[in-house]
């Protein structure tokens, strides 16, 4: 089995990369990442990585459909829930469901009948995928030794005290700041 994932930026790359692919490749599945909405110029290596308009990566994740034809595969996303491109599927008509499980649900049923391809499964994440590093701040505290990255996470932990990591950056009013960091 390989599995495809298109995510959305350098962060999610290599969270596949580097962690998922590993363990799956444990379970018999091989996978792969490659970033959405990159724009190019004609023979050229990418201008940006990640982001762009939702034409960019639907035109994307066909296109990887498109050149794989065997059985074997398969195609998933890992798109943060927050800041899903402009056109997005179901965005208009789910996107300001307070639930966000329920706007997940939606716009992932939104998104795989867009596609209408049986090899694709789409996930969004519900909470920012950086956000699942906030969950756990002392443990990454043991990972650092300078003081300016103690400090930096005091500051962050200070900023996001009382909101749980599932509700970090579900809006422009609540994502972190880079100050803070």
């Amino acid at each position: 089995m390989r599995l495809l994932v298109v995510v959305e930026g350098q962060t999610e790359e290599a969270f596949v990369k580097e962690a998922l692919a590993q363990h799956l490749w444990n379970h018999g599945v091989y996978a792969s990442a490659t970033i959405v909405g990159t724009p190019r110029r004609r023979g050229s290596l990418p201008l940006t990585k990640g982001g762009g308009d939702w034409r960019r990566w639907e035109r994307d994740v066909r296109r990887v459909l498109g050149q794989r034809s065997q059985a074997g595969l398969r195609v998933t996303t890992l798109f943060d829930l927050h800041g899903l491109p402009k056109g997005f599927p179901g965005l208009t008509e789910h996107g300001t469901d307070p639930d966000t499980n329920r706007r997940c649900d939606s716009l992932e049923a939104a998104l795989a009948e867009a596609i209408n391809d049986s090899r694709f499964i789409p996930y969004i994440q519900r909470h920012e995928f950086e956000t699942l590093v906030l969950a756990s701040l002392d443990p990454l505290r043991g990972l650092l030794d300078a003081r300016d990255d103690h400090a930096g996470l005091d500051a962050l932990a200070g900023q996001i005290a009382g909101v749980a990591p599932e509700d970090v950056d579900d809006g422009q009013e609540t994502a972190p700041r880079p100050s803070a960091f």
